[in-house]
């Protein structure tokens, strides 16, 4: 940095909270363009658009079905939800561990050896 830089204070936009959250969300969306995160993103944006839908068409005219009871009916609440559950859970795992945070959740194989 130059000697001018330098009497003006330096570099500023690292000194103040604002300037090291921009540079730090930067950092991380490089890291996360790197790690090629589009196919989990897409997986969990269809999820939510799919449950969106439904919960947006459950609004029923007076005496008939909605579409959340009668897909309730033919596939069971259970089903439903322990599938989107499967889903998200192995999008998120897929995010976590192209992040490189993948090792923070999993025990290390040499310390359990004992």
């Amino acid at each position: 940095m130059s000697s001018q830089a330098l009497e003006h204070g330096g570099n500023r936009g690292n000194k103040h909270l604002p300037g090291r959250i921009k540079a730090k969300l930067q950092a991380l969306y490089r890291r996360a363009k790197e790690a090629d995160l589009r196919l989990p993103l897409w997986v969990l944006g269809l999820t939510f658009g799919f449950w969106f839908a439904i919960f947006w068409a459950d609004a029923p005219q007076i005496g008939s079905l909605s579409p959340v009871a009668v897909l309730l009916k033919i596939y069971g609440a259970g089903i439903s939800v322990a599938a989107t559950l499967a889903v998200v859970a192995a999008a998120v795992w897929t995010i976590v561990r192209r992040m490189g945070y993948g090792d923070l959740f999993t025990p290390d194989s040499d310390e359990n050896a004992d």
